[in-house]
């Protein structure tokens, strides 16, 4: 609903929030939108089932449309007696205002609608009303029922299946990469990899965005299915960057199976705090950097190299450290000779 220069939110019937800016109010729905669809693929309605509607004075809460009474409206529960109703938009207090519920019906009711008007009545007993007090939205996960970010992180991870659980090692990892001075939007992408959540080929056809006869293989090499770790870690191209990267800091290891120890690896590579923060730069620029390297490669049919990636790898950790970690500034044929040196200035 618009007022003039103002920009309001309803849930409902009911207002939820006010916001005069264009702007403020997208980035409000948005924010919003992305909270109801969490954890989408751990429960069913999740969110609904934690909210449910305090009734007051009953003013502004639909009898029949809103579930005021149990999980699901009355309207669901008794479409017939809903479909016979004179009151489909009457509100709670309407119906029972006046100390008993009075109800007007189109017609006299058959038999076996009796017995469904009873039920209705049975749970209506015990209904309290708070006169003075406006009805609104509760969410059950608070004692005050104010919704927050915490009681939701804590309701999706209780949702988890055991398999998806984190292990300690892995809990680890996690907090290695959230304190790295890499932008958050590459830090983001590098927990969606490790997660095996980011859009591969072979994620996009078990979502049925591509065909299912639709080929999953790789785009680099063009012989195994395109997964998170394979692009990242096992492509031909991938080995070569990593290669390049690694003779660069002057260490070498074994490629690992995944993503998770590579990363615990790659941070053993170094026990000085400095260079464990420049390393970390340095490994989220060389995700970032074949990620983008694949996508280039189908959608403007860019052919990159190994030695052209390693080159960019470097540059954009010199412009990350540069700009996001608190060292002496050196120029970029400095950062290419003697990085340690530095890192540790």
């Amino acid at each position: 609903m618009e007022r003039g220069a103002n920009r309001e939110i309803w849930i409902g019937g009911e207002k939820l929030y006010g916001i005069s800016d264009r702007v403020g109010f997208e980035i409000f729905v948005s924010w919003w939108k992305t909270i109801v669809s969490l954890g989408e693929g751990v429960g069913n309605c999740w969110f609904n089932s934690e909210v449910v509607r305090r009734v007051g004075n009953g003013a502004s809460t639909s009898f029949w449309n809103v579930a005021w009474r149990g999980a699901l409206t009355f309207r669901a529960k008794y479409p017939r007696l809903y479909s016979i109703s004179n009151q489909q938009e009457a509100c709670v207090r309407e119906i029972g205002g006046s100390g008993e519920w009075l109800f007007e019906w189109r017609r006299r009711f058959f038999q076996w609608e009796e017995h469904l008007f009873n039920l209705l009545k049975e749970e209506l007993e015990g209904v309290v009303w708070s006169p003075g007090d406006e009805d609104r939205w509760f969410w059950k996960l608070t004692e005050d029922g104010v919704f927050s970010v915490k009681s939701t992180y804590e309701k999706l991870i209780g949702l988890l299946i055991v398999e998806d659980r984190w292990w300690e090692d892995e809990k680890m990892v996690f907090g290695g990469i959230s304190k790295s001075a890499a932008p958050l939007k590459v830090i983001v992408f590098s927990w969606k990899a490790l997660l095996n959540r980011i859009p591969t080929k072979s994620n996009l056809r078990i979502r049925n965005v591509i065909p299912a006869d639709a080929s999953s293989l790789c785009v680099g090499c063009g012989r195994v299915d395109e997964t998170s770790v394979h692009l990242l870690l096992h492509c031909d191209l991938a080995i070569e960057v990593w290669g390049r990267v690694m003779r660069w800091w002057n260490f070498s290891m074994v490629t690992p199976p995944n993503l998770f120890v590579h990363w615990a690896c790659w941070n053993a590579m170094e026990s000085r705090k400095k260079l464990k923060k420049v390393l970390r730069l340095v490994w989220h620029a060389a995700i970032w950097v074949l990620w983008k390297a694949q996508n280039n490669s189908i959608f403007n049919n860019g052919i990159g190299c190994s030695e052209e990636l390693a080159e960019e790898i470097k540059v954009l950790s010199w412009r990350w450290a540069m700009h996001r970690v608190h060292m002496y500034p050196c120029l970029f044929y400095e950062w290419l000779w003697n990085t340690r040196d530095c890192s540790l200035r």
